[in-house]
């Protein structure tokens, strides 16, 4: 879950055994020719065309159309224990950066005591805006991603150490902790937000998504958005990127992860570029589009949605 240096070469060789032809058209840096030029000036974010709920875009209808507001109480449990998952795995790999630019880090023990001595805190902090989720499941999740941060980052310190003891507070950082975490990528180019923001970027390039729900086909489409938005602004070809499945036990007090390797294929990219056409021309239109074949449990607008006097 939080990867180090170690973890960016593994991927580099397991990328190097998958090959993966890209069709020049569907690079982000060609933007503006056809089929990658938007249909439309209208922006939209990834989470918009890529949710994992809705298969005739009724929640874009709903959100920016008729502009319906969620109550938070309405919000399922699962979506809110995805977000605050997200924060702390920000918060971690942010604060962990912070211990490092302190010149009198010396070694992984004074490391790791700085990182587990704001625990209180920090879960007092991430959790005022989570209380939906129960005290102490929330306290249990945050323990355990806190502890495996403290235990990866402080291991890797040692290791670095050991190199080379004259590093700088800024090359041990990156370098200790190689995750930039939801750095925004102007995806306009491509009919996207000016701002969108994968989980996080590992060094030098791979694109990270954290996921907590049930494997869907949207999160392989979701990361090759962020990979042609990439390509689009940066002129880097992006042909792999990574998901990760965070699952926790129905306590709390225990998770795995499991890593799932994408490559941004041909298929994925045009599949992108059709979802995004159709999305942009719901919200051209205005009309309703009606409800999905299936509704998903964990929708944020299955109760608006269902409602017999829309």
């Amino acid at each position: 879950m939080f990867y180090t240096i170690e973890d960016s070469i593994r991927l580099s060789r397991a990328f190097r055994q998958m090959p993966c032809e890209v069709s020049e058209e569907v690079r982000g840096w060609n933007w503006n020719t056809y089929p990658l030029a938007p249909p439309s000036q209208l922006k939209l974010s990834v989470s918009d065309i890529f949710n994992g709920f809705c298969d005739s875009w009724r929640i874009l209808y709903l959100r920016y159309i008729v502009r319906e507001r969620l109550d938070e109480r309405d919000i399922p449990l699962p979506l809110v224990e995805g977000s605050f998952i997200h924060r702390l795995f920000t918060e971690a790999v942010r604060y962990g950066k912070a211990i490092l630019y302190r010149e009198d880090v010396l070694d992984a023990r004074s490391f790791r005591e700085q990182f587990e001595r704001v625990c209180k805190n920090k879960f007092d902090e991430l959790y005022s805006d989570f209380k939906t989720i129960p005290l102490e499941r929330a306290e249990k999740i945050f323990l355990r991603v806190w502890g495996l941060a403290a235990h990866t980052y402080s291991s890797s310190l040692d290791r670095f150490k050991l190199r080379s003891p004259y590093l700088v507070p800024d090359g041990l950082a990156s370098t200790v902790i190689p995750l930039t975490t939801e750095s925004p990528i102007d995806g306009s180019l491509v009919g996207l937000n000016r701002n969108i923001r994968p989980d996080a970027v590992l060094w030098p390039a791979t694109l990270i998504e954290l996921k907590t729900r049930q494997q869907h086909s949207d999160d392989a489409l979701a990361l090759t958005a962020y990979a042609i938005a990439f390509e689009s602004e940066y002129e880097t070809p992006q042909n792999f990127g990574v998901i990760l499945y965070v699952r926790f036990d129905n306590d709390g007090g225990g998770f795995k992860v499991y890593e799932r390797i994408i490559q941004i294929s041909d298929k994925l990219r045009t599949t992108f570029i059709e979802r995004r056409d159709r999305a942009l021309t719901v919200l051209e239109e205005g009309i309703d589009p009606g409800q999905p074949s299936e509704c998903s449990p964990h929708c944020p607008y299955l109760k608006v949605c269902s409602r017999d006097d829309r």
